[in-house]
């Protein structure tokens, strides 16, 4: 289930009617984002970029009185900034990247933890775009709030599998 905020239909529909922008971004980089390496750490799915994240060095109890939950923990974790890895670019094309990006993501978790139900949220404001994702837990609130419109100042888009 996708579902978006009226400022990300907005943009999408601007991006409907720019031609495909080029891209700049290393293979080393687009590697990074597209495909990054998730690892468990305590029922939590974390992004571990350089495979470094070792689970006996994690203190679990203190990340849960700095986040509250693990979902709090994992949306704050897993937050890529994509303009970070590309050289600039218009902003309508690094969000179509951001899309494909999402897919992949999307793709990747299902495969590799099957057992978990996933939302990943793009987010975009003042030219920056934002990924992040979280499991989704019965027994913990959204780490959004329900009415997407809301966020007055980000166009949003949430995706649940």
């Amino acid at each position: 289930m996708i579902r978006t905020n009226k400022n990300m239909i907005d943009l999408l529909e601007k991006a409907k009617i720019k031609k495909e922008e080029v891209i700049k971004i290393s293979t080393d980089n687009l590697s990074k984002i597209m495909s990054p390496n998730f690892k468990e750490v305590h029922d939590c799915i974390i992004i571990d970029m350089n495979n470094e994240i070792k689970v006996e060095n994690v203190n679990f109890k203190r990340i849960l009185s700095m986040f509250r939950d693990r979902t709090g923990y994992e949306a704050s974790c897993n937050e890529i900034r994509i303009n970070d890895y590309i050289d600039y670019s218009e902003e309508v094309a690094v969000l179509q990247l951001a899309e494909i990006i999402m897919d992949t993501w999307k793709y990747k978790l299902k495969t590799e933890y099957p057992q978990y139900r996933f939302c990943i949220i793009l987010s975009f404001s003042e030219g920056y775009v934002t990924m992040r994702f979280h499991v989704i837990r019965e027994n913990e609130s959204s780490w959004l709030k329900a009415d997407l419109d809301e966020y007055k100042d980000e166009a949003i888009m949430v995706q649940e599998f």
